[in-house]
C-alpha cells in the first residue's frame, strides 16, 4: 500500500502545484521605477512579500499588510483593513495612494519580476 501512495504522490503534488504563486512567494526588493522611459532607484529599499495570499509591504517608515490575487495577467493588492490601509497610506517611502492596485506582470522568473502600473514599471529582485 506505502508503494502505491509513493507512485502518486509526485503526481498528486505536481495537480496542486501553483506556478504563479511559486514564482512569486518569498520576499523581493524594489531595485528600480521606470516613470516615463526614465530609470531611477528608491529612495529607500522597500521589500513586497507574499506568502499563500497574504501580501506585506516594508520599508523604513512601517510595514502593512493586506492579500493579493492573480486576475488574468494581473495581480492585484488590496488593503480591506481600515487599520492596515492607514498603516499603507501613511507609510512615508511608498507611493500607494489608495488601499487596492492593480499591476499588469510583465515579467516573471524566479529571480526577477517586473510589475507595470499605469505609466510606471517596479522592477524587483528576489531577495
Amino acid at each position: 500500500m506505502k508503494r502505491i501512495l509513493w507512485l502518486f504522490l509526485p503526481i498528486i503534488y505536481i495537480a496542486c502545484s501553483n506556478e504563479f504563486e511559486d514564482q512569486l512567494r518569498g520576499q523581493w526588493q524594489l531595485q528600480s521605477i521606470v516613470m516615463n522611459g526614465k530609470d531611477s532607484l528608491p529612495e529607500i529599499p522597500s521589500y513586497y512579500c507574499f506568502q499563500n495570499s497574504v501580501f506585506q509591504i516594508k520599508d523604513k517608515s512601517g510595514m502593512a499588510f493586506g492579500r493579493y490575487y492573480k486576475k488574468d495577467d494581473s495581480l492585484c493588492i488590496i488593503f480591506e483593513d481600515s487599520l492596515q490601509a492607514e498603516a499603507l497610506l501613511n507609510m512615508k517611502y511608498t507611493d500607494w495612494k489608495s488601499a487596492y492596485r492593480s499591476f499588469y506582470i510583465s515579467e516573471q522568473t524566479p529571480k526577477h519580476i517586473s510589475l507595470k502600473d499605469k505609466n510606471k514599471t517596479l522592477n524587483f529582485r528576489y531577495y
